[in-house]
């Protein structure tokens, strides 16, 4: 039986190695799973050049679709998964007509009980706690000068960002919101006894094998969640269908995803505004923005002047050119180099090695702003 304590153990020592048990019972399912916690964390929030993206739902989700009679209109995903959910659900449904074969205890009548969730929903009220929050520790917030906010939230960046660019890649932005993923249980994330109890029923193989013959990953942390496989056979085959002969990557840049770098400008400038600094200048502003997403990202410091100057540059040049949106030349360069940072990051990840942002470099960015 998989009596797994992690999340209730009695002493460090246990929960460390109650954990350690559950990653060693769960490796055995490793193919037809996915580590968004540990291995994978930005699964669906990056595309194939590094860039932040999240999906574009619509203005009134249309861009989703439910699931019909198998759960209430709340529920949403992305149209590729639900069709590939249905099919999958069909085909393991059938199986329970067979003599001795049952549904996975705890998973009910394998129908979404959460799916899709509000990007813009969770990041506005990210934000807004966080400023909150801000305001509440600093005091006499009222008197903050731009350089003396920005070196206090740089303080914590790296667990707090501002960007939306920042906010996507991190661990208060859940997979939810990329309209890829449906979990067929209400269960709490952080404790494993469920966990066991779900993997340990005959049938739970069965299941990892028709998910993944449907397009789907199973989470390896929450065992009730499917994750559409967006490289296997199957969900490329439902993607063509929207532009036979087409890259997959430019069919989903199409029809289903917006990148954030174009957002993270309007970002900072209304952080200042919540915390009544109106007097930014353009090129403040600008400033502001790569002194940010360099700490967000862990960028070198010394990169501060090149990037502020083709920036700005950029801005002068061309921001007439496009009246609607006089940033869009000056976020696509800021974009270009975070994403360098980010392949840069993901390649020594899968070399085994791991990039921590230091004092010393948080401090060097931040004390290269304006008073």
């Amino acid at each position: 039986m998989l009596d797994f304590k992690g999340g209730a153990a009695s002493s460090l020592k246990e929960e460390f190695d109650e954990r350690i048990r559950y990653r060693m019972e769960t490796s055995k399912y490793k193919q037809y799973m996915i580590d968004t916690l540990y291995e994978d964390p930005h699964y669906g929030f990056l595309n194939k050049n590094f860039e932040p993206i999240i999906t574009n739902v619509g203005d009134q989700f249309e861009n989703l679709q439910n699931f019909e009679d198998l759960s209430l209109p709340a529920q949403r995903a992305l149209p590729f998964v639900v069709k590939a959910f249905k099919g999958f659900r069909e085909q393991f449904m059938d199986r329970t007509r067979a003599e001795n074969f049952s549904v996975p205890m705890l998973l009910g009548a394998v129908v979404p009980i959460k799916s899709h969730q509000s990007y813009d929903i969770l990041y506005k009220e990210y934000l807004d706690n966080m400023i909150l929050q801000y305001k509440a520790n600093s005091g006499n917030y009222a008197s903050y000068q731009k350089n003396a906010l920005i070196e206090d939230l740089i303080k914590t960046i790296k667990v707090f960002p501002i960007t939306q660019s920042g906010f996507v890649l991190s661990r208060h932005c859940p997979i939810s919101t990329t309209g890829l993923s449906l979990e067929l249980a209400e269960l709490s994330y952080s404790t494993d006894q469920d966990k066991g109890v779900i993997m340990d029923s005959d049938s739970y193989l069965c299941l990892l094998k028709d998910a993944k013959s449907w397009g789907f990953y199973v989470d390896r942390n929450n065992p009730w969640r499917l994750i559409c496989n967006l490289n296997s056979t199957y969900t490329s085959g439902n993607l063509q269908m929207y532009k036979p002969g087409v890259d997959n990557e430019y069919i989903l840049s199409r029809f289903f995803r917006r990148k954030t770098q174009y957002e993270d400008i309007q970002s900072v400038f209304k952080m200042f505004q919540s915390f009544g600094i109106n007097n930014l200048t353009n090129e403040e502003l600008l400033d502001y923005t790569v002194l940010i997403r360099m700490a967000e990202t862990d960028m070198d410091p010394n990169m501060y002047g090149k990037i502020t100057q083709e920036v700005n540059d950029i801005y002068r040049l061309y921001s007439n050119n496009y009246p609607s949106d006089p940033y869009k030349g000056s976020s696509a360069i800021l974009g270009k180099y975070c994403s360098m940072r980010l392949k840069e990051m993901h390649s020594n990840r899968v070399k085994g090695t791991q990039l921590t942002p230091t004092s010393s470099q948080v401090q060097n960015i931040s004390q290269q702003g304006y008073t």
